[in-house]
């Protein structure tokens, strides 16, 4: 018998299809096929094999496992990690390697630090780069993707559906704002769009399958978490920032948003994830493991909260707003002028400051909200 192909139509894949009513066989009648199984139908080069393998309850796959020499658990996943500074807003890249395939989340901003990846991924990864995830809508984590694209044409940029859907609401306008700011030479002309992604999950051959888990809110809403339970590992995108950071506030134009994301934290720490990869970060130097970059987040999020948004409309300047992040975060008020964190806490005093200069959305956030508000969550309903 040959090896499954993978196509869903093919005759060999037939046989793994068959391979379903196994999980309802006692091990008697699974040792019979023990030998079929080790002929090389049932292998992770095939996904849905893969797939069907890892859903077996533990003792039905351990015996698997055990029926012949050759081991068929799934190897273990690593993720690299990548910060890209400067105009690039020090936002985070996750490389997901795996034995055979490796699937990248979130692209710079600008087109010299996506250039700047490219040999990052080669050195980190011999295996091929099969896709391109974005895990939110925001431009600075998708808009250079064409450069990783042209140069390993194997791999797709995906995304949510609904994120898609929103970046294509907003793409024309972000490009030409990005292109006045950063220059001509730094922004994609024609950014390529996400193809919608529509599953909760994937696997890359041979190895543990890796969730999806959202929609769920961090700096904007509809954003993407991707959880590793084999390694522990989330790649939490704008959910979390590193804590050396001041963070993207503009969005938050309802408090139910701001609820939702603190609920967002609440789920993270539900997972007990050892590692916790942020959006946005000053070093890795750490390996973002601990609860480090998510405690800082949602002390930063509750400060504003709290001391900012509960008060009326213009109750303090952006003057008066900046002095009170200072005094409750003195570590980030020592970093230096011009830094993304500095240009983050200017833009959230000017936009909830007295007399400030308001963020235009080209989303109606309050509208995109309601429309999912804590849909994963029962307790709100």
């Amino acid at each position: 018998m040959t090896r499954c192909c993978g196509a869903l139509q093919s005759e060999e894949h037939k046989a793994c299809l068959w391979f379903l009513e196994a999980i309802r066989l006692t091990k008697v009648e699974l040792s019979s096929i023990a030998s079929f199984i080790s002929q090389g139908c049932i292998v992770t080069a095939c996904n849905v094999c893969d797939y069907l393998l890892w859903h077996l309850n533990v003792e039905t796959r351990t015996f698997l496992y055990n029926s012949d020499k050759q081991t068929m658990a799934p190897t273990r996943l690593r993720v690299e990690t990548r910060i890209s500074h400067g105009i690039a807003q020090d936002m985070v890249s996750s490389l997901i390697v795996g034995s055979q395939a490796a699937v990248l989340v979130d692209v710079p901003l600008t087109i010299p630090q996506a250039k700047e990846l490219v040999p990052w991924i080669r050195s980190n990864a011999s295996v091929p780069l099969v896709a391109i995830f974005a895990t939110h809508f925001h431009p600075d984590h998708y808009l250079a993707a064409h450069i990783i694209l042209e140069s390993f044409p194997e791999a797709d940029l995906y995304a949510t559906e609904k994120t898609v859907a929103l970046i294509n609401d907003i793409i024309e306008g972000k490009t030409a704002f990005w292109k006045s700011a950063l220059g001509g030479e730094n922004i994609a002309n024609s950014p390529r769009i996400p193809k919608a992604f529509p599953s909760t999950f994937f696997s890359l051959p041979g190895d543990d399958i890796v969730h999806l888990l959202g929609p769920v809110n961090g700096d904007s809403p509809e954003q993407t978490m991707f959880w590793i339970p084999s390694i522990k590992t989330l790649i939490a995108g704008d959910v979390v920032y590193g804590h050396g950071m001041h963070m993207w506030l503009a969005d938050l134009d309802d408090p139910s948003m701001t609820e939702a994301w603190l609920d967002s934290l609440r789920l993270i720490d539900s997972l007990g994830a050892e590692r916790i990869i942020p959006g946005h970060a000053l070093s890795d130097q750490e390996g973002f493991n601990g609860s480090k970059d998510t405690d800082h987040t949602r002390a930063y999020v509750r400060f504003f909260q709290k001391e900012i948004e509960s008060k009326p409309r213009d109750t303090f300047t952006p003057e008066e707003i900046t002095a009170k992040f200072d005094e409750a975060f003195p570590e980030l008020a020592e970093i230096e002028e011009g830094s993304t964190s500095k240009l983050l806490l200017q833009i959230n005093a000017q936009h909830f400051g007295k007399g400030g200069q308001r963020q235009k959305h080209d989303v109606d956030l309050v509208a995109l909200q309601k429309s999912y508000n804590a849909s994963w969550d029962f307790s709100k309903n």
